[in-house]
């Protein structure tokens, strides 16, 4: 390093590269966040997918599998709009069927 680098200028004109450099890197890192957020987004509705047609697929073939899942169904279905996308399915759950008794039934 010569002496001529080390002025106040010259440490300044550094220092602003330095910055410049900084502050591309982590616009690169929040760019690459937002891709792997999408990516681990769009993942997780494709298993969600796979998933519920592997248990649609199970039941059409098995039916008595039903009331198995219903059951379990009935300690995680709690909003409306979720009772509502399981209506005209095998595991359509009635209004009635959300209290807590009936979804005690077949615990060991």
């Amino acid at each position: 390093m010569s002496a001529k680098d080390l002025t106040d200028a010259g440490l300044l004109a550094r220092r602003e590269e330095a910055a410049g450099r900084l502050r591309r890197a982590r616009s690169m890192i929040a760019r690459l966040d937002r891709q792997i957020a999408t990516y681990d987004s769009k993942r997780a509705s494709q298993q969600k997918f796979v998933l519920g047609h592997a248990v649609l697929r199970a039941v059409e073939a098995e039916p008595r599998l039903v009331e198995g899942f219903r059951r379990h169904l009935l300690a995680h279905v709690k909003r409306d709009s979720d009772r509502e996308a399981l209506r005209g399915t095998p595991f359509e759950i009635a209004p009635e069927s959300d209290t807590p008794a009936a979804a005690q039934v077949g615990e060991v």
